[in-house]
């Protein structure tokens, strides 16, 4: 990570990440090092920290499950309706459970989307995938 640093190959961003990363379980980080610093270089900024991501949930599994359950246990769902009758929705939502709702109201974007004359901006139209 140090050599590809100072060579420039990777940035400080990717730095923070790895150390965190390490942090979690070092023996097996030493271990794939060089392959974690590889795919820094080679993925985009989003894929390398889904690559992370997936590396260090199975770099610790105990840990990934108990932030799994952090995650379940903080999700909360607020509908109201306003006194003009719209409807309101704020949630923080699990992945699990957020791409549930991603995936029920894509439909709906879909056919509101199909409309060519629509004007809304992109807010309105919806969540983006």
């Amino acid at each position: 990570t140090a050599k590809a640093y100072a060579t420039g190959d990777v940035d400080g961003a990717v730095v923070n990440q790895l150390v965190s990363a390490r942090s979690r379980n070092k023996e097996v980080f030493e271990r794939d090092e060089k392959i974690l610093v590889d795919n820094a270089k080679d993925l985009t900024p989003r894929d390398f920290r889904r690559a992370l991501a997936y590396w260090v949930d199975a770099a610790d599994a105990a840990a990934a499950a108990a932030d799994a359950e952090a995650q379940y246990l903080q999700r909360r769902l607020h509908v109201s309706q306003t006194f003009q009758g719209m409807v309101r929705l704020d949630a923080e939502l699990d992945p699990e459970s957020g791409q549930i709702v991603k995936a029920a109201l894509s439909g709906s974007v879909d056919a509101w989307n199909r409309n060519r004359d629509d004007i809304r901006t992109a807010g309105q139209n919806g969540p983006t995938r």
